[in-house]
């Protein structure tokens, strides 16, 4: 059985290439001894793909729920294919009881991603799932992501169908 808790464990993001002003959004999942906490950022319109929401994101994974007391076992973060998984994380890519991650654009590929740095950047405010307004946790689980512009078929990765299919496929061990 999975429960949602709220750690206080951080992100540092450092941006690369792009401007980017937002709240981040958190929840965490408690099973069988580990903690998945799942950080996702709405990030800024794709240069000329006109891909509005580009979900981007990292997962920590503790050894218990306690801010003041754990453990970073594993982190994974989205990547244009699948996920970049690392069990434990290098030293280089943590600050504290904090993930370091780079949210940059790929010129190559054409896309945004979030990789692992060992570069200093900024923490970011977490906002967990509920603290958002019921009209807000609602309005996100509707199909608004599910229109005839969304080739790649993303969906925010917070619903409530999709979060756990998120936190199965991105289990670093």
């Amino acid at each position: 059985m999975a429960l949602l808790v709220v750690v206080s464990a951080g992100v540092v993001l450092k941006t690369a290439n792009a401007k980017v002003g937002f709240s981040s959004l958190r929840s965490d999942n408690v099973g069988q001894g580990q903690v998945g906490h799942h950080a996702r950022a709405p990030f800024p319109v794709l240069r000329f793909l006109g891909h509005r929401h580009g979900w981007e994101y990292a997962i920590v994974w503790l050894d218990k729920p306690n801010a003041d007391n754990s453990t970073i076992l594993g982190v994974s973060v989205s990547a244009a294919a699948g996920w970049a998984k690392e069990a434990p994380p290098p030293e280089k890519y943590l600050d504290g009881n904090s993930l370091k991650v780079a949210y940059y654009y790929n010129h190559i590929y054409g896309n945004t991603a979030v990789k692992y740095t060992d570069e200093t950047g900024e923490f970011q405010d977490l906002i967990t799932w509920n603290q958002l307004s019921d009209l807000a946790r609602s309005y996100l689980n509707t199909d608004w992501d599910e229109t005839p512009l969304n080739a790649a078929l993303l969906k925010m990765p917070m619903k409530d169908d999709v979060f756990m299919k998120k936190l199965k496929s991105a289990y670093p061990f």
